[in-house]
């Protein structure tokens, strides 16, 4: 140019960065691939792929850069308008992850995992799927950023003008049960996972009593139907430990008496679904715990943001960096089959004849099986 700088429009054009050795497309393709495996295997798999050397330092770069670029799109996303997904019940769910990290100042990190969907529809086997769902992670925010985004996300699919009712699932955590506060619904109802509440129960008094009755008297009429039978086995003799876990369980459950409630008791605005929440605890194993907490993995601030960016997209990431042909089917052809004499084109038919055949014995087993080869017709 005149005023001395350098510019190169066909790299501009296909959006190449300067000293860049790959495409937007191959690193997309790298990460794709990582989201499923650890670096040492993409990096295997990415040099059979493309024929070129590549190292698990390289691929760990551009999950961090891939990464990053995506989850600064993601925080400062802001939807234009509402979604078209209407439902009168929305149901939301959320939960943390905490993984390992390596030269940080701090051991471990949580991840902020939240799920939301309009119900579940029965599959093969007796599993449900969960109908129209919408994931959201984080890492790194404060609750206020972390309820932005998430209103955001869910504004841009489902329309919030229908939703008449609310209802939010988890373990009880402040910001766990404020998660949903910023999407406007006039009635939000609050309840206690499940599972959360069987793990606090059988930790306390699984050695003590039978349990079962316990839970279904507690899911079945509430907190104040077993809080006497509670309030005497916290008052038992036993270990120091055994009575701070009693004590634990006993405050756990008084605290979200409220939330335990059943929601056939609440007068809702609207009918419920046969089936609901209980699904945070497979969808975090699935979307994070999978990848980021399993084979030893411990991660940098930027790489477990970068991968997790990458882990909430990876079905667009595969989409667009992998090209996949579609399978031709054959037009299918009618078969004849033509019951023929077998002959020899080059030599004779041999002629013999069976005495047995002829002397009267037909009773016997094999008189029937040395006639059906003298008459059968073989094909060619």
């Amino acid at each position: 140019m005149p005023d001395g700088r350098i510019c190169k429009p066909l790299d501009e054009l296909l959006g190449f960065d300067k000293y860049s050795r790959r495409s937007q497309r191959a690193k997309e393709q790298i990460c794709a691939l990582a989201a499923d495996t650890t670096y040492r295997n993409v990096s295997v798999l990415e040099t059979h792929l493309t024929g070129y050397p590549i190292s698990p330092s390289t691929v760990c770069r551009t999950v961090k850069e891939v990464g990053n670029r995506i989850n600064v799109q993601d925080v400062a996303y802001e939807a234009d308008e509402p979604g078209t997904v209407q439902s009168q019940v929305l149901f939301g769910e959320s939960d943390g992850v905490w993984i390992p990290l390596q030269g940080e100042k701090e051991k471990k990190v949580e991840i902020r995992t939240a799920v939301m969907y309009i119900g579940k529809k029965a599959i093969n086997g007796g599993r449900k799927k969960l109908q129209n769902k919408r994931t959201f992670t984080a890492i790194g925010l404060t609750s206020a950023e972390w309820q932005k985004a998430l209103c955001e996300q869910a504004y841009s699919h489902y329309d919030p003008n229908s939703a008449r009712l609310l209802i939010v699932g988890g373990d009880g955590g402040s910001w766990v049960q404020n998660s949903f506060d910023l999407l406007g619904i006039e009635r939000v109802e609050k309840t206690l996972d499940q599972y959360h509440i069987n793990k606090a129960i059988k930790i306390a008094f699984g050695n003590v009593i039978d349990i079962k009755p316990i839970l279904r008297d507690l899911y079945s009429n509430g907190f104040e139907s077993v809080k006497e039978q509670i309030c005497a086995l916290v008052a038992m003799k036993g270990t120091s430990e055994g009575r701070k876990q009693r004590s634990r369980c006993l405050a756990y459950l008084s605290n979200h008496a409220e939330q335990i409630v059943p929601l056939s008791q609440r007068n809702l605005p609207c009918e419920l679904p046969a089936s609901s929440l209980g699904t945070m605890e497979s969808n975090c194993s699935q979307l994070v715990a999978h990848r980021m907490k399993t084979r030893g993995c411990s991660w940098s601030i930027e790489g477990a943001t970068g991968m997790l960016a990458i882990l909430r997209h990876k079905e667009e990431l595969t989409e667009h960096s992998f090209k996949y042909e579609a399978i031709r089917k054959l037009a299918a052809k009618k078969k004849t089959c033509k019951r023929v004499l077998c002959r020899d084109q080059t030599g004779t038919i041999s002629h013999g004849s069976f005495p047995i055949l002829k002397s009267g014995k037909m009773s016997a087993p094999y008189a029937k099986v040395f006639k059906d080869i003298i008459n059968a017709k073989l094909p060619l």
